[in-house]
């Protein structure tokens, strides 16, 4: 196995060519990509069939400091829609009264009916991100809950970090009382850090995170880096070499702070490329980020 220290040295020297590099190459990377995430994303992810060697499983990094993406904003609430079969449309009441939407997908013949993986979108998405990815889920006898965070999508409330990991945990409490036993999930961007605060509260038995640092907002941490060390749930981590948004914002070292803080056990992966969150299925690797996240949620189920 290769560590990504030896893949990917992080000199001091490295870091001033990669800076270098992020200022020159900003203006020829960010405005195009953004059109071309856009089209990609449009879309059906096919079925994949077989798993590619790994392209880098990192152990550790260095732990530098990390930038903030940018600060919350409003999301215009959406309307809802005619629900396809098998969909129920939930609404959760957090602690301190807000009304979440999500959208629970039962299929027709689970896998596990213990099973459950929470899909957790990234900042000014919604649960719509999720929709290739899930129904290669549900092909695969998973059942599904994805569902829109505070001031986003059907959701109702404001915009704010500093209350991501309130709503996972309060996603995973409706699930526990439904009488799922075993719950993944699954996060984009700002989603798997959500995902990684609900964890630490308990009752999440998988973690995955796309592109997703441990620092929002104005510099303030989700969680604790020793909690995050003392996670013991299986997790994976991935993110790309040249993220289109951290480039764009100085912050493509927290990823790296995020791998080398998570605890045992832990898969992570750093592809080439400049895709962000979900947008890794639509890669050249999406094929292998798919397969990967299959075996993971299957390796749950009873």
């Amino acid at each position: 196995m290769i560590s990504y220290l030896e893949k990917f040295p992080r000199t001091a020297e490295t870091k001033i060519r990669f800076r270098c590099r992020t200022i020159t190459s900003r203006l020829i990377i960010i405005i195009p990509v953004f059109i071309l995430l856009s089209a990609c994303q449009s879309s059906e992810l096919a079925e994949p069939t077989s798993i590619p060697t790994p392209t880098v499983v990192p152990t550790s990094t260095p732990n530098p400091t990390a930038t903030p993406i940018p600060t919350d904003t409003q999301v215009p609430t959406q309307t809802p829609t005619a629900l396809p079969e098998g969909v129920e449309r939930i609404t959760m009441k957090t602690p301190d009264n807000v009304d979440l939407i999500g959208f629970l997908h039962q299929p027709e013949v689970p896998l596990d009916d213990g099973l459950v993986v929470v899909l957790a979108h990234g900042h000014t998405q919604s649960h719509k991100e999720w929709a290739d990815f899930e129904k290669i889920l549900i092909d695969n006898g998973i059942t599904t809950m994805a569902f829109d965070f505070r001031g986003h999508g059907e959701s109702g409330g404001s915009d704010l970090f500093s209350t991501i990991g309130i709503d996972i945990t309060t996603v995973v409490e409706f699930l526990k009382q439904r009488g799922y036993e075993r719950i993944a999930c699954i996060g984009s961007s700002m989603g798997g850090s959500a995902c990684a605060a609900g964890s630490i509260e308990g009752d999440i038995d998988g973690l995955v995170m796309l592109s997703s640092p441990m620092n929002l907002g104005r510099g303030s941490r989700l969680i604790k880096k020793r909690d995050f060390q003392a996670l013991s749930i299986p997790k994976i981590i991935m993110f790309t070499e040249n993220d289109y948004i951290a480039f764009a914002l100085e912050e493509i070292d927290s990823y790296y702070e995020t791998a080398d803080d998570a605890g045992e056990p832990k898969d992570v992966y750093i592809y080439p490329g400049i895709a962000h969150g979900s947008g890794l299925f639509y890669d050249e690797q999406g094929d292998q980020v798919i397969t990967i996240l299959l075996d993971f949620v299957k390796a749950l189920a009873e």
